[in-house]
């Protein structure tokens, strides 16, 4: 017979034995994952450490049961721990750091009515500081099927090595949403991007990457601050506190100063800022009159180095007459 308390935090388990077992309940070592064993009456009590439960401590307990993910992040059960699977805009060991800032999470590029195959979608993605798709949890999922009700691009393919599916956005494959009995490859070798199915709850088919599709674009959590100061020159438009990655800064330098090297800088995919090359240097006039007074300058400098071989060669030439 089996009975269970919890004192303090600490699982304790209750088994009566057989009469044969009585005299020394604990010599076996019944106890798992490191729990104690505690003869007790006719029986034993089994103390498990934090995270399991069950007459020997055999159970691990459902750290994920209380739901310690915030915002929507997925738990996953891990032995005494769980891990929260967090979704893009979001951080913090539970989920509880909203990073947004100024931006939306997912957004749909383009318009439904507008299709495309999957290697311009991704482009296109690209050129709005984003990436197809990718999803790492059901909620996730959820948001994108209120998005529209046709099958869409997804981020995830197949196409660099087969059967080994990768997301644009090099997210971990932590989730999946496979329709039954895919992805199969139907095509032998041409089925290698991945949609969703509108009318099927978003499920997830291979197909070849050539079909037209709508598709859906996500943006990260990465962004930059303010651009590095330039000597003598500013930034060209409105200031902003934080630019999308891929981002393009203009600058100009200030009046009396002439631009030396190109005049943008752009957002680096880490968040950083790449350095600005533009140099402002004074003016052209004054620019040209230094260039123009080395080259004198050094040519004073040649007439001085040669100027005794010439005097000896008109003495040669007086003295031959």
């Amino acid at each position: 017979m089996e009975e269970e308390s919890n004192r303090g935090g600490v699982n304790i388990s209750n088994m009566t034995l057989s009469p044969s077992d009585e005299s020394e309940p604990c010599v076996t070592n019944p106890c798992l994952h490191g729990g104690k064993c505690l003869p007790q009456g006719t029986g034993y009590s089994c103390y498990c450490p934090q995270g399991y439960t069950g007459e020997n401590c055999e159970i691990d307990v459902d750290d994920c049961q209380s739901e310690p993910c915030e915002n929507g992040g997925t738990c996953i059960d891990k032995i005494d721990s769980f891990l929260c699977l967090c979704l893009p805009s979001y951080g913090g060991d539970t989920c509880e750091k909203d990073r947004r800032r100024l931006r939306a999470r997912l957004e749909e590029v383009p318009r439904p009515t507008l299709q495309t195959h999957l290697e311009d979608a991704e482009k296109d993605c690209r050129e709005h500081s984003a990436h197809l798709s990718s999803v790492i949890s059901a909620t996730e999922q959820e948001f994108i099927n209120g998005l529209g009700h046709d099958n869409a691009w997804i981020g995830l393919n197949d196409r660099t090595v087969e059967e080994d599916f990768q997301w644009t956005d090099s997210n971990d494959l932590v989730y999946e949403n496979w329709r039954e009995s895919q992805p199969d490859n139907f095509f032998a070798g041409g089925e290698d991007c991945v949609v969703t199915i509108a009318h099927e709850d978003g499920k997830w088919n291979d197909v070849p990457c050539n079909y037209n599709l709508p598709y859906i674009c996500k943006k990260g959590t990465v962004l930059c601050g303010t651009p590095p100061a330039v000597e003598n020159a500013h930034l060209i438009g409105r200031r902003r506190s934080h630019y999308d990655i891929h981002a393009v800064v203009r600058y100009q330098c200030s009046e009396g100063f002439f631009q030396r090297h190109i005049p943008t800088a752009r957002c680096r995919a880490d968040g950083s800022w790449e350095r600005p090359r533009i140099i402002c240097t004074k003016s052209r006039r004054s620019h040209r009159y230094r260039r123009h007074h080395h080259s004198q300058h050094n040519e004073r400098r040649g007439h001085r180095r040669h100027g005794g071989d010439g005097h000896k060669a008109r003495e040669d030439a007086h003295s031959y007459y």
